[in-house]
């Protein structure tokens, strides 16, 4: 259960997120801070990414989780969290082109496919 947080604990827990996310640290550490009360969807600027562009986590896990069994589980974690996987950066770059122009083929494909399963059936 999350308790209460404060604004400051929470952008906190996003830059961590964001962090954790850039630097590789895995999915365990992902997962808990996501837990904790990380939001998925905060996009953040950031000095390792030029220029005044809001990216969320998991755009930038598109250039970072390569090996397909690890990303799937990421993208398992952040669904289960709530993130939106149609979500758009301020330039209006979606998540599966930013895993396109990473060429990680796989992450975009499991991103389709975590897309179509969180549709609901008519």
């Amino acid at each position: 259960m999350k308790s209460k947080l404060s604004q400051k604990d929470k952008q906190v827990l996003n830059e961590a997120l964001f962090d954790s996310v850039c630097d590789g640290k895995g999915v365990e550490l992902i997962t808990a801070l996501l837990h904790a009360g990380a939001d998925p969807n905060t996009g953040l600027n950031t000095a390792r990414f030029p220029g005044d562009t809001k990216i969320t986590s998991l755009m930038v896990a598109s250039s970072i989780y390569y090996v397909p069994e690890e990303s799937q589980r990421l993208i398992n974690v952040f669904v289960a969290a709530g993130a939106d996987l149609a979500a758009k950066d301020s330039r209006g770059m979606s998540l599966i082109a930013y895993a396109r122009a990473n060429c990680n083929d796989s992450f975009a494909e499991q991103l389709k496919q975590a897309k179509r399963q969180k549709k609901p059936s008519p």
